[in-house]
């Protein structure tokens, strides 16, 4: 029997939810997946459609980082970006297309060399594994590290496959299909003491946690907007400590603040190699960094610190209530951030049951559902997940019944 729970609602959480249109419809606990957008991200955008026609004598050119306001916004949502990872700076923060090009960014513009290697899960998700599973065309040799269960990626078992030759390991910082989080900062610690980088993609912990590549000490964190960050998808993102940072040359040059061509002699330098801008390649996706710059404006706001605090009492009291019913959920409970997987004997039916009665979650890993949950949940949504867990309770046990009858 499950017991009633408290909750606390902070009094910025109303009107953050009212800006996404999908509570209106569905107590929603997809958020590892998306958030569906946001009424300032509709602003955003009419922000940037009409800064964009705003032609003046002087207007800033700037080739692939923009023009007029552009430029400026551009550079601003670096500086937010910064802030929110405790990046040194914006300029050590460079865009991308999206998190898997922002990984290729870091991976193939190393020097790697002979008999070097990366170490990489295999369980991570493919947008982690192509662009490592790529280097083997360099002949950088891959190590595939399968976890001791289906849901835990431990820094002890990546940590045995890293030797002298490693030069990186990739890591999710949370992983997407079971929501389990890494010990990041004793992998960083034990992989600087091999002489190897780490590199993180953190798209499952941002803007539910707060993250800090500073004391979590990784060399290069990427990711995206459309999730925790409350952004749209189509763009990436890549923030590096300078260690990493100076050892990468472009691999597949292209216009930049940072890049310097000389026509007359076929060449071009850098003008500092500490500046990720030297990194990106021509036009930036523009449009999409403006929705990005609201949306890290709606997070400065609230404080990150005041979002991982909701998010995490309502992970808590979705995993206990939830467990007090008789659920097993198999994330680790000690290692969790807003994602859980929860187990079930036929995932895709329990899934499309639940979204026949408003709540939408999908068919997670293995024998699960995932589900998880975000700025946005509130007490209302997590009452509605939990009177429908229980109506599938019972489903279920009548189903059983009738089947036992039946023999």
């Amino acid at each position: 029997m499950m017991k009633d729970f408290t909750f606390q609602t902070p009094d910025w959480q109303p009107g953050l939810r009212e800006q996404f249109p999908v509570t209106r419809t569905w107590a929603f606990f997809d958020s590892a997946y998306e958030t569906g957008g946001a009424d300032f991200l509709r602003s955003a955008s009419e922000q940037y459609f009409t800064e964009k026609s705003d032609f003046y004598p002087g207007i800033p050119m700037k080739g692939g980082s923009g023009k007029g306001s552009a430029v400026r916004r551009i550079e601003e949502t670096r500086e937010l970006l910064a802030d929110l990872v405790h990046a040194p700076d914006g300029h050590h923060v460079a865009f991308a297309a999206n998190t898997c090009q922002a990984i290729v960014m870091a991976l193939q513009n190393f020097p790697f060399g002979e008999n070097d290697n990366v170490v990489v899960g295999d369980i991570e998700h493919v947008s982690v594994l192509y662009p490592v599973l790529s280097l083997k065309n360099r002949g950088v040799a891959v190590r595939l590290v399968h976890p001791e269960n289906e849901w835990s990626l431990t820094a002890e078992s990546l940590l045995r496959q890293v030797d002298e030759h490693t030069r990186f390991v990739v890591v999710s910082y949370v992983q997407s299909a079971s929501g389990y989080r890494i010990d990041l900062k004793k992998l960083a610690l034990e992989c600087h003491k091999r002489g190897c980088f780490v590199l993180t993609d953190a798209i499952q912990a941002l803007g539910f946690t707060d993250v800090n590549m500073q004391k979590l000490g990784v060399d290069c964190l990427v990711g995206s907007g459309y999730k925790g960050l409350l952004s749209v998808e189509g763009g990436g993102f890549a923030c590096f400590r300078d260690e990493l940072l100076e050892k990468l040359s472009p691999y597949l040059p292209g216009p930049n603040p940072v890049l310097v061509l000389d026509r007359s002699t076929g060449s071009f330098h850098c003008t500092d190699e500490r500046d990720a801008r030297k990194l990106e390649v021509g036009t930036l996706p523009f449009h999409t960094i403006y929705c990005l710059n609201e949306s890290l404006k709606q997070i400065q706001r609230i404080g990150i610190t005041a979002i991982a605090d909701y998010v995490e009492q309502c992970f808590m009291v979705v995993y206990e209530s939830l467990t007090a019913l008789g659920y097993q959920i198999d994330t680790p409970l000690e290692r969790h951030c807003h994602s859980m997987l929860v187990d079930t004997e036929d995932k895709e039916r329990m899934a499309a049951f639940f979204q026949e009665n408003g709540v939408f979650l999908n068919a997670g890993h293995g024998a699960h559902i995932r589900l998880a949950v975000a700025p946005f949940t509130s007490e209302e949504d997590i009452r509605r997940l939990l009177h429908v867990a229980k109506q599938w309770q019972l489903q279920e046990q009548v189903s059983k019944q009738l089947r036992e009858e039946g023999k």
